[in-house]
C-alpha cells in the first residue's frame, strides 16, 4: 500500500457493503415517495390507506385522515389518534361524521377544538356548542364561522336562483326581446 492510498482504497476493503448502504438509502426515499403519492391520490385504495397508517409517518397518517377514501373504521380510529394534528385532520374529511365531529368538539386538546370550530363542514349546533369554550380563541373562532354561514344560508334564501321567480310588478316578461 502506497502512503497516497488510504484504507478504504485497499483492494482488500468491501466497498459493497456500502453500495448496498446506499441501495437500501435510495429503496427507503422510493418507498417514502410512493407512501406520499399514493395517500395525495384520490383513488388510492382503503386497504393501501391503511398500510400507510400502520407505518406511522405522522405526516403520512395526517394526509390519510383528509383522504377522501379512508375507511369509516380507519376514520374512527385516528380521530383517538395520540397527535392532536392527525385527529385535527380528521375534522375537514367529508366523511366524518356528526357523532366524531362531537367528540372531536369536546378534546381536551385545543387546537383540535379550533380546527372543530373553523370548519365548515361541521354541524351548526357542534359550532354552537363551542361558543362556550373557555379557550376565547375557540369559541370567537366558533362566532365568527357561525355567522359567515349564516350569511351564506341568508343570501340563499334572499337571492333564489335566477329565472325562478316571479314578476313582482304582474307583468309578463317571458315574450319580452
Amino acid at each position: 500500500m502506497s502512503p497516497t492510498d488510504s484504507p478504504t482504497d485497499s483492494p482488500t476493503d468491501d466497498s459493497s457493503s456500502s453500495f448496498e448502504c446506499d441501495n437500501h438509502t435510495i429503496d427507503v426515499k422510493q418507498q417514502k415517495e410512493k407512501r406520499w403519492k399514493a395517500v395525495n391520490d384520490p383513488e388510492t385504495a382503503a386497504q393501501d390507506l391503511e398500510i400507510i397508517v400502520s407505518e406511522g409517518c405522522r405526516g403520512l397518517v395526517r394526509r390519510a385522515a383528509e383522504h377522501p377514501r379512508v375507511s369509516l373504521e380507519l376514520l374512527f380510529a385516528l380521530s383517538q389518534h395520540e397527535d392532536p394534528e392527525v385527529r385535527a385532520a380528521v375534522v375537514d374529511n367529508h366523511q366524518t361524521s356528526a357523532d366524531l365531529h362531537w367528540r372531536l368538539a369536546k378534546d381536551e386538546c385545543a387546537d383540535v377544538r379550533y380546527a372543530v370550530a373553523e370548519s365548515y363542514l361541521v354541524d351548526m349546533a357542534v359550532l354552537s356548542s363551542l361558543l362556550e369554550d373557555a379557550n376565547p380563541y375557540i369559541s370567537h373562532r366558533a362566532r365568527a364561522t357561525l355567522k359567515k354561514r349564516n350569511v351564506h344560508l341568508l343570501m340563499a334564501v334572499e337571492f333564489p336562483e335566477a329565472g325562478t321567480e316571479s314578476p313582482d310588478d304582474g307583468s309578463d316578461r317571458s315574450n319580452a326581446h
